[in-house]
């Protein structure tokens, strides 16, 4: 949902999307925008377009300085309905690989397709390690309400200031959830999202657009989205998603 509503918000600011849907959005950005959203977002990153089963793995991940290499030995087939979404969970990270893995047989041939992943994911490893040297916009979406309060948003904006060099300045963490009071805490923002028509993983864009329009995007330089993607030279913010 986070990386949907970026492409989405940066569709309608930037490329002159008149309705105002993630679907629309997506439409666009897979046609002839789709470069220049790469230009503008980084493209794929390392948290964007995955489902985060253990924060607390992916905190441990963050301070490792990002230290990952897709481990078979931690990996395996999830597919809690076989005629539903299918993923590979990878244990060591907490992570669910939703679209990373190409679906074919069902993804019964997952091992298969590591040698060809593991370079893309090294790439996608060092764009996100990049945005150290950008103000940044670090975007999580939770539809688990109550989320905002838990020990994780802190842990988390500990783990990203570990991973920018120890320093917590030139980022926000931005934390999306259902029914959350809207609150700024120091570089944690948190802001309500609604859930959206269609398919739900769009989300509504109007709730969003209030959680964005608190923050400066600029096209002068690249924005990155993840954890999941935006100023730079003045600085310049990047976004990106989780």
């Amino acid at each position: 949902m986070a990386k949907y509503q970026i492409n989405r918000y940066i569709s309608r600011k930037f490329f002159g999307l008149d309705e105002n849907s993630a679907l629309k959005a997506h439409q666009m950005t897979q046609g002839p925008f789709r470069n220049r959203l790469r230009d503008i977002n980084g493209g794929n990153l390392l948290f964007d377009w995955v489902y985060i089963e253990d924060y607390n793995k992916v905190c441990n991940l963050l301070e490792s300085g990002l230290n990952y290499n897709l481990p078979e030995e931690s990996m395996e087939r999830f597919a809690p309905d076989e005629d539903g979404p299918k993923a590979i969970r990878c244990n060591a990270s907490g992570i669910h690989w939703v679209h990373l893995f190409s679906d074919r047989n069902s993804l019964t041939d997952w091992a298969e397709q590591l040698p060809d992943l593991r370079p893309k994911i090294d790439h996608m490893r060092k764009e996100f390690l990049k945005l150290r040297d950008y103000s940044t916009l670090y975007v999580l979406a939770s539809n688990h309400e109550g989320f905002e309060n838990t020990e994780f948003p802190e842990k988390i904006r500990h783990a990203l200031a570990t991973l920018r060099h120890g320093s917590d300045q030139k980022f926000k963490l931005l934390i999306c959830t259902p029914g959350a009071i809207p609150r700024n805490q120091g570089n944690i923002i948190v802001r309500p999202f609604l859930p959206g028509g269609g398919a739900p993983w769009f989300g509504d864009a109007e709730s969003w657009d209030r959680a964005f329009s608190d923050f400066a995007l600029s096209m002068e330089s690249r924005l990155n989205g993840t954890l999941d993607q935006a100023i730079a030279n003045k600085p310049s913010d990047h976004v990106s998603s989780d």
